[in-house]
């Protein structure tokens, strides 16, 4: 999936605002259950986003297996510093979720918008987004119930 160059530049944008909620902005310790499970799913967006930005080089100078094995490890080495960076700021603690839901969302890349899923059999690739869906069914459970209990 290429990008024109102003998409690309909205999308530089919104990705370096989303990286920046990571760390001020958000939640606090009185806010309702419900925001902050909503806000947890920022993560899946930004992840599933962040790979747009980047997969087109990789893919010039490397193969489409390639480049989704560095999209995933640098996903996981990413939000790995971030839970660590995270833990230093006031009312944030380390989640081993947020990292479950980075890798969610660039699987959500990988299964609905990057150019990798056409190489693949199609029963496969419509089992994977289906996992997914159900992932993020997963991941909005919690939203419906919190708002449920008040």
């Amino acid at each position: 999936m290429q990008i024109n160059p102003y998409k690309r530049i909205y999308l530089l944008v919104l990705l370096s605002v989303m990286f920046t909620l990571f760390f001020w902005g958000g939640p606090d310790l009185y806010s309702p259950r419900s925001l902050k499970y909503f806000w947890n799913l920022g993560h899946i967006i930004f992840f599933a986003l962040l790979p747009l930005f980047f997969v087109p080089s990789l893919r010039r100078s490397h193969s489409d297996k390639y480049a989704i094995i560095c999209i995933l490890i640098g996903t996981l080495v990413m939000g790995i510093i971030i839970e660590f960076l995270q833990s230093d700021q006031n009312g944030r603690i380390r989640d081993l979720g947020d990292i479950v839901r980075n890798i969610i969302g660039v699987l959500f890349y990988w299964a609905f918008l990057s150019p990798f899923r056409k190489h693949l059999i199609k029963s496969r690739i419509l089992l994977v987004q289906g996992l997914l869906i159900v992932l993020l069914f997963l991941q909005l459970a919690p939203i419906a119930k919190a708002r449920s209990l008040g």
